[in-house]
């Protein structure tokens, strides 16, 4: 087995595909075909109905995502992703080659460039390949603010900016001495303001508990049919009705959510307020952006899953409340909310270390979208079966060892053609 085609970068120098060939081992789940062939002309694309994305990095030089960028024209991929973070969920105690080889690139986990920067400096080249916030939140910059760095960035990029938003992280503020107070009526009321914002040319009057405009003038619009998109990164109900009432998109992880069940659930629930708000809830992108763990059989599969860096993600990105489902209470206690508690820096050595060995190999399982492409791809359906238009994935398992990131640059592009088909 074998792939044929021109370089293919992803996320790193360690992750570049040249032409030639890599073979896998006995037992690979690489469909049919004996070769694949990824040329420049591009027949790779996404299916009807079911766009992919793709989220990078900002521990990435600007060198390295470029040429993920580059890689993600290539494949033929919808959309491109960066997370806006001041520091990484990894604490710098547990940086180190044994849980990611980026550990021989760079002395900490934290060294993060900034992403509104980064997508002016990416627009330019990203072609037909939209590029999207995965997310920021209204915290550290004034909703204004955010309105016109995505005004700007559409003038920059052929196709329209997606601007995902959520409620907050402690760890984008409490170490930097920002407050957190009431962060779901911030994003909401912050969301009418960014509307505004986009939407007017004239002065703008708006009062409300956290932000007040008098006469304020945006006066940039957007360029015809490239207006910045809201997606929301939504999961309980009083965030699926912001969504529903202000979003053009919507972005939840998995987890919270638990399987395409909930999906379709909390989908429901967007549409009826959206309904309800006067809206069309076609006009809403119901998506989802999850953590990808693949290799090309079960085994491999498995050995990723008992990874330090599956173990340690699954400790952090889930919620007591998640816990819950296997009987279990979180080390980090029973208020814990997953990513959205998680201060890195604050995080003890010794006991991280004794926290990840009571980690079950279920709910490390049950954190991610894993499997080989074949299962991952019958996963992504199962998603669309419930009202999945865009899928955004982080493929996690690249972050293991440099050899997983050339299979991971290699399997992506061709699971995105399955899913044409």
């Amino acid at each position: 087995m074998r792939i044929v085609g021109s370089s293919a970068p992803f996320c790193g120098t360690a992750g570049r595909i040249r032409s030639g060939a890599i073979v896998l081992g006995e037992g690979s789940d690489v469909g049919k075909a004996s070769e694949v062939h990824v040329s420049r002309g591009g027949t790779v694309g996404t299916p009807p109905g079911v766009q992919v994305g793709v989220c990078a990095s900002t521990t990435y030089s600007v060198r390295e995502l470029r040429r993920s960028l580059a890689w993600a024209r290539l494949a033929r991929f919808d959309g491109f992703f960066l997370p806006d973070h001041w520091q990484d969920f990894i604490p710098q105690v547990l940086w180190d080659p044994s849980l990611t080889w980026r550990a021989r690139l760079a002395d900490s986990p934290h060294s993060l460039r900034e992403v509104f920067t980064l997508l002016g400096g990416l627009a330019r080249s990203a072609g037909r390949v939209r590029l999207g916030l995965a997310v920021t939140e209204m915290l550290r910059r004034h909703p204004v603010m955010v309105a016109q760095a995505a005004l700007t960035l559409s003038e920059m990029a052929a196709r329209p900016l997606i601007l995902g938003v959520g409620a907050g992280e402690r760890l984008n503020t409490e170490p930097y001495g920002l407050s957190q107070p009431k962060p779901v009526a911030r994003l909401e009321e912050a969301l009418q303001v960014i509307r505004l914002s986009l939407d007017s040319t004239g002065a703008i009057d708006f009062h409300g508990e956290h932000f007040r405009l008098d006469g304020a003038v945006v006066g940039l619009a957007p360029p015809k049919s490239r207006a910045p998109e809201i997606w929301v990164a939504a999961h309980r109900p009083r965030m699926l009705e912001i969504t529903g009432r202000y979003g053009d998109g919507w972005i939840p992880t998995a987890p919270p959510l638990h399987g395409p069940a909930d999906y379709e659930i909390a989908w429901k629930a967007i549409q009826t307020t959206a309904e309800g708000a006067g809206r069309s809830p076609q006009t809403i992108t119901p998506s989802l952006l999850v953590y990808v763990v693949m290799a090309p059989n079960v085994t491999q599969v498995e050995e990723l899953l008992r990874s330090k860096l599956a173990r340690y993600m699954a400790l952090v990105g889930t919620s007591a409340e998640w816990w819950d489902r296997w009987g279990l209470e979180h080390p980090f206690g029973r208020d814990f909310g997953g990513y959205a508690d998680v201060l890195p820096e604050a995080i003890d050595k010794d006991f991280v270390h004794a926290a990840m060995d009571r980690v079950p190999p279920d709910l490390v399982r049950s954190c991610s979208m894993s499997g080989t492409p074949r299962q991952v791809e019958a996963t992504i359906r199962a998603y669309a079966d419930a009202g999945l238009r865009h899928i955004v994935l982080v493929p996690a398992s690249a972050l293991v060892s440099s050899r997983n990131q050339a299979y991971v640059a290699w399997a992506l592009p061709r699971l995105v053609r399955a899913l044409r088909r």
